[in-house]
């Protein structure tokens, strides 16, 4: 029985004294009827034997406490897809840009100069975060000044606004 959630089963399926190794079935839970090997010491800190008593009958029961003990709430994913589509359209058709996959940025390109930075985009999942050098007193939307970085000015754009015409105002 696991000693995290009391709920948790596993038969001990086979010992292997040389390797001090245990490999056992689960007979509830997530991973019922998967097979797994768990060290001597896993086996001791983790798991205790089962006594006659502690064993519910019931193994609806059983499989109702083992997912109260262990269901987390999980994050709604959003699926930005076809906003960042819009972006890299406008990118496109407007000025020079490279995407950094490693950290998930589009670098705008002076169109003259290919080699200065004039902003990064990072589309986030709430909104996007769009760095440059200056202040724009025209654009209406919450940033943060004086990182120490190249691009101090961290402007963060929601997609709820029309954020392509904020963008672009960025960029000019």
């Amino acid at each position: 029985m696991s000693v995290r959630d009391n709920a948790t089963q596993v038969e001990v399926i086979k010992i292997d004294e040389r390797a001090s190794t245990f490999m056992v079935r689960y007979l509830n839970g997530d991973k019922k009827g998967q097979t797994t090997i768990y060290s001597k010491g896993t086996m001791k800190r983790w798991w205790k034997k089962a006594d006659k008593e502690e064993i519910p009958t019931n193994s609806e029961n059983l499989e109702n406490k083992t997912k109260k003990a262990t269901s987390k709430k999980k994050p709604t994913e959003i699926d930005r897809t076809e906003d960042i589509k819009k972006i890299v359209e406008m990118f496109v058709d407007d000025y020079e840009y490279k995407y950094y996959d490693s950290v998930k940025c589009y670098k705008i390109y002076d169109i003259m100069n290919q080699t200065t930075v004039i902003a990064e985009v990072y589309p986030r999942r709430k909104n996007i975060e769009v760095r440059v050098r200056n202040v724009k007193e025209n654009v209406k939307v919450n940033y943060k000044d004086g990182y120490k970085y190249y691009l101090p000015v961290h402007y963060y754009v929601p997609y709820e606004t029309d954020y392509i015409k904020i963008i672009k105002d960025l960029l000019s």
